[in-house]
């Protein structure tokens, strides 16, 4: 059975809910506020009105724009009618289609890796602050073409043709957003004293590039990098944490989430007891770190020694 049509059937007889629907308790739900935002951005790009929209899912325009306001929960029943009309590209449609069969609340979105990272990449769009700890390799946003291609891929047991030419894309792009907002947001990156370590094996040219490419941003309005010289327990993998931010500032955030992962699935959660585990963890390694200008200093010291 073709996939479109499995969802379909897992979905069919759901009961809808129209209209005015009572805020969650602790905020909006994390599924809720990504399908409605993802819906704006699209509908956007594809320069469509509500009411256009609501003739393709058969909805009418008032019920659309209480989708996108948050005012109502998009049914399940709407997502294959959503990716026609919107067209969403193939890996958002079927991330879709894993948010549509979740039930709300606080429960993780699991996914593979590449689909949890457009929740992370909608995050980085519109939330006001914004944390990743990077233990072994540079973070994704901060590494250069050159150290992306050799070193990160080198890594990669799934690394294929067309897996490294789409994740570079797909960084790019999340970048050129990021670094393109004009809101300003709080951006930290924590990274492990090892980054550095396997980056001294490589060429002199790929450690000038890739420094000067932390520098620059570095020194972008609101950015911080910092660097982890201690120990660290090696179940405190990589993760993101991005939180709302003032919302008079950032109105268009969602609820505040961290997003982790492991070889074979990830997570993305807005419970506030996992959160505290990993907020905890930052708040006390950030006061332990370096900053990343001071650290470069040494590094290059050692590197001429």
């Amino acid at each position: 059975m073709p996939e479109e049509e499995k969802f379909e059937a897992e979905i069919e007889g759901e009961e809808e809910i129209e209209g005015a629907a009572e805020e969650e308790a602790g905020g909006e739900d994390q599924t809720r506020w990504f399908k409605r935002t993802m819906m704006v951005k699209y509908r956007t790009l594809r320069r469509l009105t509500q009411a256009k929209v609501g003739e393709g899912i058969y909805k009418s325009r008032d019920t659309v724009r209480n989708y996108e306001r948050g005012r109502a929960k998009i049914p399940a029943t709407c997502t294959s009618d959503l990716i026609r009309v919107l067209k969403y590209p193939e890996d958002v449609a079927a991330y879709m289609r894993i948010l549509a069969r979740l039930k709300g609340g606080e429960l993780p979105i699991e996914a593979a890796g590449r689909y949890n990272a457009l929740y992370g990449e909608l995050c980085e769009q519109y939330m006001g602050e914004i944390f990743e700890w990077a233990p072994i390799l540079f973070p994704s946003l901060l590494q250069t073409y050159a150290y992306y291609d050799g070193l990160a891929c080198a890594v990669d047991v799934l690394t294929t043709d067309e897996r490294r030419k789409s994740g570079w894309a797909f960084r790019s792009e999340r970048e050129k957003t990021l670094t393109g907002r004009e809101d300003q947001p709080v951006v930290q990156y924590l990274i492990g004293e090892a980054a550095f370590y396997f980056l001294s094996k490589e060429s002199r040219a790929l450690q000038i590039e890739q420094l000067d490419f932390l520098t620059a941003h570095e020194d972008l309005p609101g950015w911080e990098i910092r660097v982890l010289p201690d120990p660290w327990i090696n179940i405190m993998s990589s993760f993101s944490c991005y939180s709302p931010g003032n919302p008079k500032q950032f109105p268009e955030a969602g609820p505040k989430v961290v997003y982790t992962a492991l070889a074979h699935t990830s997570w993305v959660f807005q419970d506030e007891h996992r959160i505290a585990v990993y907020d905890d963890w930052r708040h006390e390694k950030w006061p332990r770190s370096i900053g990343y200008k001071e650290y470069r200093d040494a590094y290059w010291r050692d590197r001429l020694a």
